[in-house]
């Protein structure tokens, strides 16, 4: 959650820059952050920085998780459509907002990124201790953000007046992808379950994602062409043109919607195999990370936090009883018959003497016992 936003604010700074007139800025600051990247690139661990990996397959432990096959999917789907759902600023201006205010709006888009997700992340990394489900369902069930982008356009019709409503439909949209990836990216790498695994896979998957987002222009395009005989590339008005072909917001429905659509239904029916791709969320029980079998069986149980929390309470109130302490004269015969008539009521008591240092042998200190409950 961290490096997205951190991602996500550089991005938004090209945006600023390139309103403002200040290229020659950001291209410093693109500098910076190159040279500090590679200068902790050669201070991280030899097997990072030698870009070595162990002897393993191409292919070996990356296909065996049907979640990360699914996921895989849903993020192609996505980024086919990433080049006509991210031309929202023509939108904006084309709704009538000036450069003043989309550099506010990126602005907001920053400090969101920057503050609530990684506190969004914080929260689901502490929730994430009582199993896998929360990141399941967060991953699962939160839709694409470019398909808010696109349904909001298409509502928004030929309105050339400024949209309240549409502007903050943009930002949440984005701001809705942000988490999305990064919660995809982060079940990628837990379902691998192997770190050389997911450095492999992620590797894999962000190079199909970049050829397949090269080649969502042209994607979007014969998509629109076929279904309204208009094209993404014509960002001109929001009217609909004279030729009675399709308007702008017609155009990015038929461009987008299906596809993200169809991304997110590859999400939902993740759902049905995240649980045993991910079984303790730190393993996978009795399969390994290459999906060998090792043991006999293992499965999974839905145990309400109810229930545990009833559970500690009990524990608590247990370690709170008082210990019986028996005289400490008594043999050890009586002991044992006192333990054992303890172990039959529930409760053992466990006695063993503490021999003194030889500093204190001699004064009149007795020996002492410590008891503990079992």
């Amino acid at each position: 959650g961290i490096l997205e936003s951190c991602r996500t604010a550089v991005g938004m700074l090209a945006v600023i820059g390139n309103l403002a007139n200040m290229e020659y800025l950001y291209q410093q600051i693109v500098l910076i952050i190159s040279l500090t990247t590679l200068i902790l690139l050669f201070k991280a661990p030899q097997c990072y920085c030698a870009y070595s990996l162990p002897p393993m397959g191409l292919l070996e432990g990356l296909f065996s998780r049907k979640s990360f096959i699914l996921l895989l999917i849903s993020e192609l789907l996505n980024h086919a459509a990433s080049y006509t759902s991210q031309t929202y600023h023509d939108w904006w201006v084309l709704n009538g907002w000036t450069t003043d205010d989309i550099i506010r709006f990126s602005l907001v888009i920053m400090a969101v990124s920057a503050l609530l997700v990684p506190v969004i992340f914080m929260g689901l990394t502490r929730v994430s201790v009582w199993g896998p489900w929360p990141m399941r369902d967060f991953t699962c069930l939160l839709p694409p953000g470019s398909l808010l982008r696109a349904l909001a356009l298409y509502d928004l019709g030929y309105l050339h007046h400024r949209s309240y409503l549409f502007a903050a439909a943009l930002i949440a949209s984005y701001c809705i992808d942000i988490m999305r990836s990064a919660a995809i990216f982060g079940s990628m790498m837990a379902a691998l379950g192997n770190k050389w695994y997911a450095l492999k896979g992620l590797y894999m998957v962000l190079f199909l994602m970049a050829i397949v987002a090269a080649a969502s222009p042209f994607i979007g395009r014969e998509i629109a062409m076929a279904a309204v005989n208009a094209s993404p590339f014509d960002r001109v008005t929001l009217d609909k043109p004279v030729s009675h072909n399709g308007s702008l917001g017609e155009v990015v429905f038929w461009a987008v919607v299906p596809l993200t659509a169809a991304s997110y239904l590859f999400q939902v029916l993740t759902l049905r195999f995240f649980n045993e791709d991910i079984l303790t969320f730190r393993g996978y029980g009795n399969l390994l990370a290459d999906g060998a079998v090792t043991g006999t069986a293992s499965s999974t149980h839905r145990v309400p936090i109810t229930a545990l929390k009833r559970m500690r309470r009990a524990a608590k109130k247990d370690a709170a009883r008082p210990c019986f302490r028996p005289p400490c004269g008594r043999p050890q015969e009586s002991e044992a018959s006192e333990s054992q008539s303890t172990l039959e009521d529930g409760q053992s008591e466990v006695c063993s003497q503490l021999r003194p240092p030889a500093s204190v042998a001699a004064s009149s200190l007795g020996p002492s016992r410590v008891c503990s409950d079992l």
